[in-house]
This record gives structure tokens, C-alpha cells and sequence, in this order.
């Protein structure tokens, strides 16, 4: 197995459904008021984050999201998590919803390994968790990848008003583990970081890793 890390990125992307010039609120009208991270996958500190000014992209930068199976030292496996909460202000007239999720990334794998990723999210206003299909590698595997998560047809429109800013949250579960799937994978080693940019770094001392989150928006009726 090489001796590297990967970065990855994942894309919450939700986009206005209405094709029209004011499809999305005013520049730099959308504002992050609020944000914790929680879990073993971002530690305090270890989380940056940011709204872009047309309100459309969240970005979430890690440093210590990181998964490495050091052979039998970790027979059964390795496993992080995180639990973010968003806090944004929107101005009146606004609602939003989750729309598409996207990970591109990488995973070194050796013989008898296992390797899943798993996406939850929901809404202040609606405790329903949405879970996102989980996406599976098996060993022996070292290769960059991508994958995107679409739910247009279960969108869940947050609450809107149309006379005075709200101030929503969104939460996102994320959990990924490498486990052995027959003996031998006791021994085996294995490699997973969420979540990576654009450009896969290797051989690096201090990781970063970004979270992108869109947002996609209708005006309230």
C-alpha cells in the first residue's frame, strides 16, 4: 500500500428550481450566524468555515479527518465521525432545500479491507433524517473517485417568511469507517480522509480537507 494521504471534497448542492434572474437572495445577503463541529472526524478548532457571497456554496475545511488502518495495531477496524450544525441567516422571502450531495476523493485499500462512507443531513425545522445511499469500497483498491448522491424528488423546503430575516440550521451526520472482511483483513492496511479538494495531495504533515454545501432556493408564495 503506498504511503499517502488523499483529500477529498463533498458538494451539498442545492440550486434555485426557479430559471430566473432572481433565483437566488441578493449577494452577500445569506449569512453563517452560528457553527459547531462535534466527533472524532473534527476535533475543536480543526474546522473552518464559510458562506460564499451569492449564498449559493458552504465551504467546511478539515484538518484532522482522517482514517488509517495500521494492520493487526487495528484488527477491527477504524472508524470517525462528525456532527456539523449551520447556522445561516436568510433574508425574508427566502426558502431553502437540500438538493445533491458530491464526493470526489480517494482510498488505498489493501486485500480483505473495507472501506464506507455515510451521509446524513436534516433541517431545524424538519427532524426527519435524510440518509444518503452509503458509498462502499472493497480492497485490494488504490484509486481516486467520485460519486453524486441526487434527492430531487424528496426535497425539504425550510420555513419562509416573507416580512423579516430567519435564521435556519442545517445538520450534517457524517461517518466513514474501514473495517476487515475476512480474517486476513485484521492484518491489512488501509487509508480514507474526508474530504478533499480539487488537487489530491500526498505525503503531507498538517492535512486539509474542504466540505463544500449549496444551497438551493425558491421564493416563499
Amino acid at each position: 500500500m503506498g504511503n499517502f494521504f488523499y483529500f477529498f471534497i463533498a458538494h451539498l448542492v442545492l440550486i434555485s428550481s426557479l430559471a430566473t434572474a432572481d433565483s437566488q437572495p441578493p449577494q452577500n445577503s445569506v449569512t453563517i450566524s452560528g457553527f459547531e463541529a462535534l466527533g472524532s472526524g473534527c476535533p475543536q478548532g480543526s474546522v473552518l468555515h464559510d458562506i460564499s457571497p451569492d449564498g449559493q456554496v458552504i465551504t467546511l475545511i478539515f484538518s484532522e479527518y482522517q482514517l488509517v488502518k495500521e494492520g493487526a495495531k487495528h484488527a477491527q477496524g477504524v472508524h470517525k465521525s462528525c456532527r456539523m450544525k449551520i447556522q445561516f441567516e436568510v433574508p425574508p422571502g427566502w426558502a431553502y432545500a437540500v438538493n445533491q450531495l458530491s464526493v470526489q476523493g480517494g482510498v488505498d485499500l489493501e486485500s480483505g479491507l473495507a472501506a464506507v462512507e455515510q451521509f446524513t443531513f436534516w433541517t431545524g425545522e424538519d427532524r426527519r433524517p435524510q440518509r444518503i445511499k452509503p458509498e462502499i469500497f472493497r480492497g485490494p483498491v488504490v484509486k481516486d473517485y467520485s460519486y453524486t448522491r441526487k434527492f430531487n424528488d424528496d426535497l425539504r423546503w425550510s420555513s419562509c417568511d416573507k416580512r423579516k430575516p430567519q435564521v435556519h440550521e442545517l445538520v450534517l451526520d457524517s461517518t466513514a469507517s474501514i473495517y476487515p472482511t475476512c480474517r486476513n483483513g485484521r492484518k491489512a492496511l488501509g487509508v480514507l480522509t474526508i474530504d478533499a479538494m480539487e488537487n489530491l495531495v500526498t505525503s503531507v504533515s498538517k492535512p486539509k480537507a474542504t466540505f463544500h454545501s449549496g444551497l438551493r432556493w425558491k421564493r416563499c408564495r
